[in-house]
């Protein structure tokens, strides 16, 4: 008994002590600080029962070709965060999450052109979507494949069917890519994951790779969607999320999937704005449109139509407004039965945005707008492009008008037709004058003793489109020891339009920062006059050249020479870049540490050093040097013989 003891106690201590290590090896896997670089991919999460909305962002690491949902200390993405942008990441990897220590923009990246979570619009028509339905070992997908096969393709009241009749033919989805009569729906499949912690980044990862041993090819090459439905119990804050090609629909119908559709082609939400001050009051709160709470989905606002590029067939159909009367035709009609432009946009000048007049009528998804759409005319804020909210003002009717003092602008509504076919509506605009704007880019700049530096200097004329253009003149000033020179003295610059020239900073100096600055004066003697404005920009004189590079290190792979080495330090500046030089020539200009060389040629011996060059241009000394010898690359595949 004693010896039996004595083993249970041996076996329990054992079992303590293995418990505690792999604890404590599960918290160093947690804890190891890692760093990588990639594209920001962007999704918006959607609470409809709480009206309101979370941007989630995941960083695409190209080299593992992995998706990492990236999680912040606050439990929030940073709003200057945007679509398609390049970053650096470091910090701790558990399965798909990075948590993340510290982020950077990769200098010289730019977000995407189009500023937004979704793809292009361009070839609308006949898009494929992919449906999976995923099982957690927690909870089941909440709807069967022949409900979503109606909520989405069904020949009425569904996903598709709104948004063709909506957009005039021009966005459709297909139901059976592959001609086998059955919709590309597929599952439920079970996956071996928790719906807790909201992983929406590793269900979707597992739900493609369940799909794929399934012989179910999910990738963009052969699907431009892919929509995930969830079980309910789910734990996320949210019903749908949308963004790139991707959706997770967690709960609700028709509404949910079409406004996660809408989030991957580009579109943002339909707030309101009755006051006119730029604010969203509420997020969802435009019903006439699915990118509203929408719950009966009654099709998509005339500011979102044209983001989407439903009259991009159809010019005439969109007219820009300015003083006068105008006629508009039902939203809801097919362009070819409207007899006039269906979309009036006049510039909101103060803001840089346009209003957005249209008429709706019960017509299609138009029967399931409610009365506050269907009384007259409608007006909405929207800028135009990108991933941005569009915002309702107001619906005026027969007799009503909308002023907008700050911009000169009055609508009345006039008349109605008795069928229903047109509304017409005037606008009266005047010319309200603003101080133009001047920016001088970068702010700040080194140079080296003696040196030169360029500018760019942007000036903006604020005036509302009812004012004529102005010509601006344009002089510089600098402080002892520094010059500026121009490439103009003049500008002249329509109202609401920007125009740049060229600043050349100079400095006699070996030491020393100066300002120079620039004055934007209306001299031309018309009306309106504007108040003279400036910028200023700075320039420092920097002396010192950075410490040489060190520990330059070679080592091969498949053919081609890898490159580290230790940064340098600077104390003017900073480093900007390196130069890595190959047999005495330059064969890159790089801001990291490191550089792989796939140019050599295979057998030769090269030898390679690396310059340190800071902001202002000053070179420092070289790095060691390190010899190699290219091997040759066997190739993929290949055999030794």
């Amino acid at each position: 008994m004693r010896l039996q003891s004595k083993i249970n106690q041996s076996v329990i201590w054992t079992a303590f002590i293995f418990v505690i290590l792999a604890l404590s090896w599960d918290q160093s896997v947690a804890q190891t600080i890692t760093q990588k670089e990639g594209q920001i991919r962007t999704y918006v999460g959607d609470d409809f029962a709480n009206k309101r909305a979370e941007v989630f962002a995941t960083l695409y690491d190209k080299l593992s070709g992995q998706e990492f949902a990236l999680k912040f200390k606050d439990g929030k993405t940073p709003a200057w965060l945007r679509e398609g942008m390049q970053v650096r990441v470091r910090g701790s990897v558990r399965q798909l999450n990075l948590s993340v220590e510290s982020l950077e923009q990769v200098a010289g990246s730019a977000d995407s052109s189009s500023g937004g979570v979704g793809d292009s619009t361009a070839a609308l028509s006949g898009r494929s979507v992919v449906v999976l339905l995923l099982n957690f070992t927690d909870g089941t997908h909440y709807m069967s494949k022949s409900s979503v096969d109606s909520v989405m393709f069904g020949a009425s009241d569904s996903v598709t069917d709104m948004y063709n009749k909506s957009t005039s033919g021009l966005i459709s989805f297909v139901r059976d890519s592959n001609g086998d009569g059955d919709a590309d729906i597929y599952g439920p499949f079970d996956l071996n994951v928790s719906g807790a912690n909201c992983d929406y980044n590793l269900w979707a990862s597992e739900g493609v790779k369940a799909a794929s041993a399934a012989g179910i090819d999910t990738s963009s090459a052969k699907f431009q969607h892919i929509i995930y439905v969830l079980p309910q119990s789910a734990q996320c804050g949210w019903w749908g999320l949308g963004g790139g090609r991707q959706s997770w629909v967690r709960y609700g119908g028709m509404m949910v999937y079409a406004h996660e559709l809408g989030h991957n082609l580009s579109m943002h939400h339909a707030g309101t704005d009755t006051n006119n001050d730029g604010a969203i009051e509420s997020e969802y709160g435009d019903y006439s449109c699915v990118m509203g709470n929408s719950s009966n989905v009654a099709g998509i606002n005339g500011a979102h139509l044209m983001q989407l590029g439903t009259y991009n067939s159809f010019p005439d159909k969109i007219v820009n407004g300015t003083r006068g009367q105008y006629t508009v035709s039902p939203l809801d009609w097919h362009p070819l039965t409207a007899t006039g432009a269906q979309i009036v946009r006049i510039p909101k000048a103060n803001t840089s945005e346009y209003y957005y007049l249209t008429y709706r009528q019960p017509y299609n998804y138009g029967t399931r707008l409610s009365s506050t759409y269907l009384r007259g005319l409608n007006i909405h804020v929207f800028r135009g492009s990108g991933f941005v909210q569009t915002r309702f003002i107001a619906a005026i009717a027969v007799g009503e008008t909308f002023s907008d003092p700050a911009n000169g602008i009055e609508i009345t509504a006039l008349s109605q037709a008795s069928d229903g076919s047109g509304f017409t509506f005037s606008v009266n605009a005047e010319c309200v004058s603003a101080s133009p704007t001047v920016a001088i880019s970068p702010s700040s700049q080194y140079v080296a003793p003696a040196g030169q530096a360029s500018y760019s200097v942007s000036i903006k004329n604020n005036d509302n489109p009812m004012c004529p253009s102005t010509q601006f003149s344009l002089a510089a000033q600098a402080d002892a020891g520094f010059s500026g020179s121009l490439s103009s003295s003049s500008v002249q610059i329509a109202a609401g339009a920007t125009t740049s020239v060229q600043l050349t900073g100079a400095t006699s100096l070996s030491s020393g920062t100066g300002a120079i600055s620039v004055q934007v004066a209306d001299n031309d003697g018309q009306d309106p006059a504007h108040s003279s404005v400036q910028a200023q920009a700075t320039m420092t004189v920097d002396s010192f050249a950075p410490t040489a590079p060190s520990n330059l290190q070679a080592s091969q792979s498949k053919g081609k020479v890898n490159l580290t080495w230790s940064a340098s330090s600077d104390v003017g500046g900073g480093v900007a870049s390196y130069k890595v030089i190959r047999d005495g020539n330059v064969i890159a200009n790089v801001s990291s540490t490191s550089y792989t060389d796939s140019s050599a040629a295979a057998g030769s011996t090269v030898t390679y050093s690396v310059v340190a060059v800071d902001r202002a241009g000053n070179q420092s000394s070289a790095s060691n040097s390190v010899t190699v010898t290219v091997t040759t690359n066997p190739g993929k595949g290949r055999k030794p013989r």
